[in-house]
């Protein structure tokens, strides 16, 4: 299949500035993989108080509350989560450009390439994969002694990572690494 370089061009220039780059990237064959969140919103409920027509508070008129607002239960979001937006670009040279969403907001935190051989990435959305189940407890602050590490390798031989690729996607750890096809 031919692609016309001009219709290409155009469609371009008619992105949003945000969008354009990723998009160039992509056309390039720059781009190996999508990392995808898997994150949910999470709401909390909340105690509001009752309100008449009047916008005052509605108080009880009897009993032992007398004089005491009603209130009732409120839903409310406590965290947005981000499930299925693509938060990142693994490049194939090995970098990772986070993406911006459609309000313009940047929801990858932090990445980094962990010792079992996969990419732990963290989302403002409270996603976490940064440290590996046998990276617990020894990754840190501090950097790792020999000691620390021979432990790291052999918690690794005792339960090596099951990321299974089922069509070009695994997950791993509430992250979905998608790869871009040419």
């Amino acid at each position: 299949m031919q692609v016309n370089d001009e219709l290409v061009n155009q469609m371009l220039r008619n992105l949003p500035a945000a969008h354009r780059e990723q998009m160039a990237n992509i056309l390039k064959g720059q781009v190996a993989f999508e990392v995808v969140d898997t994150s949910d919103d999470v709401y909390q409920d909340f105690e509001v108080p009752l309100l008449d027509e009047n916008e005052q508070p509605v108080l009880y008129k009897t009993g032992k509350r007398k004089g005491e607002a009603k209130t009732t239960t409120e839903k409310r979001l406590v965290q947005e989560g981000a499930k299925g937006r693509v938060i990142a670009h693994i490049m194939t040279d090995g970098s990772v450009v986070p993406l911006l969403d459609e309000k313009g907001r940047m929801w990858l935190r932090s990445s980094r390439m962990r010792t079992d051989g996969e990419w732990g990435f963290q989302s403002w959305s409270g996603v976490d994969s940064l440290i590996a189940a046998h990276e617990a407890g020894i990754i840190g602050e501090a950097q790792p002694t020999k000691q620390d590490l021979y432990m790291m390798a052999e918690r690794l031989q005792k339960q090596p990572p099951k990321y299974a690729t089922i069509n070009g996607e695994r997950q791993v750890d509430g992250f979905i690494i998608r790869e871009v096809r040419k």
